[in-house]
């Protein structure tokens, strides 16, 4: 199937569905985002902007976007990308009506921008997720200087504005290991409205470090029943690791997916998913000590993975042949219960 106005040479690309099980995925390269949504038999919907892809430009784009629906079928789509205005990089939030069109009742123009306190002008966006009350959820990293980052989850209004009653002043800093690189990649919002983030923290030097998992409360406060004082640090072996996905099973287990690095210039690695208990301790009943492998010591990147209807983790990356990813090919794989690892 090609969706008309997609091209295949874009750096990175989301898909999610809405609750009439189509498709909408997003995509985005350096000056350009495209929007688009695939019918459940397969096919460009016709419905959302004649069929085409919603096309949008941007400005030095980084090569990662998050995109979601909503109850009510409209579309949220998290980038970030250089601000004309002030030469920034900013979180970009935009909301998509159903039928393909901004909706321009949501933050200005149908896009809230949003700059972290810094000191560095850098601000990535990662994840994203919506509250009962259709509130908005974000996650990612804002820069400090010197090239470390503090990871963040904020908190948007229906309409698209800042909301103050979370956390401090609409935010929650999150700074897993000081002074390092300190990511929020995604995060997903629980049925009583607690929210569940993780990511990792990096030596800026190095680039090797844990991984982290963190719980708030439906305000933006930590979770203090959750882990150490709401957060759970994992000491990955050796090299590290990259992590790009948060799911929360219906028993309340977390399960964070994505790669551990397992040579010294960070090039080959293994696809991870890890899972948690309620209480934010790692789950030793799976896999044996709660850290399933797969795809292993090959050339593997994100976007990491979901769970299925029965809360079995399913693994979603690329896999390359070397470094170059040349004739990379996508994979999934489903987490057994009770083993360990797969080919």
């Amino acid at each position: 199937m090609t969706i008309p106005g997609f091209v295949a040479d874009d750096a990175n690309a989301d898909i999610t569905n809405d609750k009439r099980d189509r498709a909408v995925i997003a995509e985005v390269g350096t000056t350009s985002l495209r929007i688009s949504r695939v019918t459940a038999a397969g096919a460009p919907d016709p419905s959302f902007n004649g069929g085409a892809s919603l096309a949008i430009t941007v400005a030095d784009a980084p090569p990662l976007v998050r995109v979601r629906t909503q109850r009510d079928r409209r579309i949220l789509v998290v980038t970030s990308e250089r601000n004309t205005g002030t030469g920034t990089i900013d979180l970009a939030v935009r909301r998509v009506n159903e039928n393909g069109t901004l909706d321009s009742t949501f933050g200005t123009g149908g896009v809230f921008r949003w700059q972290g306190p810094g000191p560095a002008p850098r601000t990535w966006g990662a994840g994203v997720g919506v509250q009962a009350d259709g509130r908005i959820i974000v996650s990612g990293r804002y820069g400090t200087g010197a090239g470390r980052y503090t990871g963040y989850v904020l908190r948007l209004t229906a309409a698209g504005a800042i909301d103050s009653t979370f956390a401090s002043g609409g935010v929650r800093s999150l700074v897993w290991v000081a002074g390092s690189v300190n990511s929020a990649r995604d995060v997903a919002v629980m049925d009583d409205d607690r929210i569940v983030t993780g990511g990792g923290a990096y030596d800026v030097t190095t680039l090797i470090g844990p991984s982290v998992t963190a719980r708030l409360t439906a305000n933006g406060a930590l979770d203090t029943t959750f882990g150490t004082g709401g957060q759970y640090t994992y000491p990955l072996p050796s090299y590290g690791g990259g992590w790009y996905s948060v799911n929360v099973a219906s028993n309340g287990k977390v399960v964070l997916g994505g790669v551990k690095y397992e040579d010294a210039d960070l090039n080959q690695s293994t696809g991870n998913f890890l899972r948690y208990r309620d209480n934010g301790v790692i789950d030793t009943s799976f896999a044996g000590d709660g850290s399933f492998e797969y795809a292993p010591t090959t050339y593997v990147t994100g976007p990491g993975g979901f769970l299925d209807n029965d809360d079995r983790p399913i693994g979603a990356l690329v896999i390359g042949s070397d470094v170059s990813y040349a004739n990379a090919q996508p994979v999934l794989v489903r987490a057994e219960a009770g083993k360990k690892s797969c080919p």
